[in-house]
């Protein structure tokens, strides 16, 4: 009678290419979250921007005209608008200025800046926006193609 031998476990070639697979699916995921943790921290910037155009917007429907800086426009002080990633908010005139810290060395590094430009449009502001030397896959919609 022959004994006859199942077999437990996994053989080396199994686990080989479990390895393979795993090695192929971290190699997709870990550059896509880091460009997800990149867009996440660029939340914030955005968003003092958007306070930010808020009180400029209000200033320009009230005043009739654009806020010479950031007292003008009735900004609080200049340390509630800066943050883990923002080292300065400024307005002149029409021009909103956000001066940026690292927020990833090599892709966006200390005194990167976006720049929203405010035009009257009939008595609304539309709000333009440039980013020089941000990469476009890390900014808002409103931003990329201008």
């Amino acid at each position: 009678m022959k004994y006859q031998h199942e077999q437990q476990g996994f053989t080396l070639i199994e686990l080989m290419i479990v390895i393979a697979i795993i090695g192929i699916l971290a190699a997709v995921a870990v550059p896509a979250y880091q460009d997800y943790t990149v867009r996440a921290k660029m939340a914030d910037p955005l968003s003092k921007a958007d306070a930010a155009k808020s009180q400029v917007s209000e200033y320009f429907a009230t005043q009739g005209s654009w806020p010479a800086d950031n007292t003008t426009a009735g900004l609080a002080q200049v340390s509630e608008y800066t943050s883990a990633y923002v080292s300065t908010l400024s307005i002149a005139s029409s021009v909103l200025t956000i001066v940026l810290k690292t927020i990833k060395t090599g892709v966006i590094d200390s005194g990167a800046t976006i720049v929203f430009t405010g035009t009257d449009a009939k008595g609304t502001i539309a709000w333009a926006c440039s980013a020089g030397a941000i990469p476009q896959r890390f900014l808002p919609r409103t931003c990329v193609g201008l």
